[in-house]
């Protein structure tokens, strides 16, 4: 099962009831499942799962068996003295880094923004992990990064519909909100600090175009069903869903709960996407040196202040908006 949305990170996990466990707990297992075919079994790789939890029902007479996919070795903090690369970098390169501290190879390493620089260490000053910063790779990188064959993979999100299915696979669709299209793009870095910092402005406008051109148009519907349990189907998948009537409706496959016994069962969704009102702001470099020795009141104190000064634009343009009519 997994639980993710588009341009986060997404963590496999993986639950079965067995008589006896052995000796897994806090072990890399591979698990595979296997299909009686012409006589002979046929297997699916499901992948690596590091075994967590291993608990103990006495009343069935059986153990269940929980295991996370190797997203969960990134699940440590972050530490610039790990990283050892100076800045600038580019982001592909600290994304390979961080892949080669957390022990989990690339799956690619030719991606959108992957040339893209990293000016400084926005890290350290706050408690993450490199889960953390995956998370905001896949932001700048516009995709939705998971683990594919035991290896990180940045996929890109796409409109282009990779598979269509019918009323044939699917049962009990319910559509529901549609997002988009998607027509605007803002950057920012939350309370890495308060803002993105950058002496040219030419570059931030140009790494803003080609982001918005990457996304452009996005739009898609919410959704509940239950399938046949596709497991062809990869985590971001853009596909369409067709109801009883044979409307069909473009997604994400961004949630599954697959449940294997005899045969294979699975309840899928795609929730919206959160949407932020994060800032992006244009700094010299006296600016950017001064901001270094900042105490942390007095940066929540700038923060405050430029809230403040947005709110008073926001109301400001209202105000001149009613004038208007």
């Amino acid at each position: 099962s997994f639980d993710g949305q588009l341009f986060k990170t997404i963590m496999k996990q993986i639950e079965i009831s067995i008589k006896n466990a052995g000796d897994i707990k806090e072990k890399d297992v591979n698990f595979k499942y296997g299909l009686f075919i012409k006589n002979k079994y046929e297997y699916v790789n499901l992948g690596n799962y590091f075994i967590k939890d291993i608990e103990d029902s006495k009343k069935k007479n059986e153990m269940l068996v929980t295991g996370y996919d190797r997203m969960i070795r990134f699940m440590k903090i972050f530490k610039q003295s790990e990283i050892g690369l100076s800045y600038p970098c580019r982001l592909g390169k600290l994304t390979q880094r961080i892949g080669e501290i957390c022990d989990v190879e690339l799956y690619n390493t030719d991606f959108f923004n992957s040339d893209l620089e990293v000016s400084e260490d926005f890290f350290s000053k706050q408690d993450l992990t490199y889960r953390d910063i995956l998370d905001k790779i896949a932001q700048l990188t516009l995709s939705t990064i998971f683990i594919k064959e035991n290896k990180l993979y940045i996929k890109s999100v796409t409109n282009e519909v990779l598979e269509r299915l019918d009323k044939s696979y699917v049962t009990d669709l319910v559509i529901k909100e549609k997002f988009g299209p998607l027509n605007a793009l803002v950057l920012g870095r939350g309370d890495i600090e308060d803002n993105i910092e950058e002496t040219d402005q030419k570059s931030i406008e140009k790494v803003i175009k080609e982001m918005f051109n990457q996304i452009k148009g996005l739009e898609y519907y919410a959704f509940e069903a239950s399938d046949l349990g596709v497991l062809w189907l990869e985590p971001g998948d853009c596909i369409e869903l067709g109801d009883r009537e044979d409307n069909f409706y473009k997604s994400y496959y961004l949630k599954a709960n697959i449940t294997i016994n005899t045969g294979i069962v699975s309840d899928s969704e795609a929730e919206m996407l959160e949407e932020s009102n994060t800032e992006y702001k244009v700094t010299t470099k006296e600016e950017k040196k001064s901001s270094k020795n900042l105490t942390e009141e007095e940066r929540r104190r700038r923060r405050a202040i430029l809230k403040k000064r947005k709110l008073l634009k926001e109301k400001e343009a209202l105000k001149n908006a009613k004038k208007e009519e």
